[in-house]
């Protein structure tokens, strides 16, 4: 049940980057706050993680997140949602879910030319931040959905 409840909550922060680029802190800082809240209450993650191996990965989100964000590469609410993956699970997701993130990126950048003009007018407007070779960065907060999703297929999290 909960893993349900988190990719529900990150599919709601993804929909909402793309469409706005931007996530509301509303949903990452209350998602941290549940996380930390039930890692304390309940002595495990979200994803029955120990709370040293939850910590240990939020420890990492936010080590291999800033640098990104000092950077201008990495919006706050990515730094966040990390945290929350990181203090939801354990340090072998955060780190899956980082890698198959950016392999998800590196696969619509490639692929964006092709699929992009088969795509409908409407489609068009919802996905405005995801056209190629827009200006702007893409919005990170649909890829990390992307790569939380292949962590727990792969680590047979279900």
């Amino acid at each position: 049940m909960n893993t349900a409840i988190l990719l529900v909550w990150l599919a709601i922060c993804a929909a909402q980057d793309v469409h706005q680029k931007r996530i509301s802190n509303w949903l990452t800082l209350g998602g941290i706050l549940f996380a930390l809240c039930y890692l304390l209450l309940r002595g495990e993650s979200l994803l029955g993680s120990s709370p040293t191996d939850a910590c240990i990965a939020a420890a990492f989100a936010v080590l291999l997140s800033l640098p990104g964000y000092m950077l201008n590469k990495l919006g706050a609410a990515d730094v966040k949602l990390l945290l929350f993956i990181g203090l939801s699970s354990n340090s072998q997701i955060l780190l899956m879910t980082i890698a198959a993130a950016g392999v998800c990126l590196i696969a619509w950048a490639s692929c964006a030319n092709r699929i992009w003009p088969t795509l409908s007018t409407t489609t068009h407007n919802w996905l405005k931040h995801l056209k190629p070779h827009s200006k702007i960065a893409y919005p990170y907060g649909l890829f990390l959905f992307g790569g939380f999703l292949t962590a727990l297929i792969l680590t047979k999290t279900f």
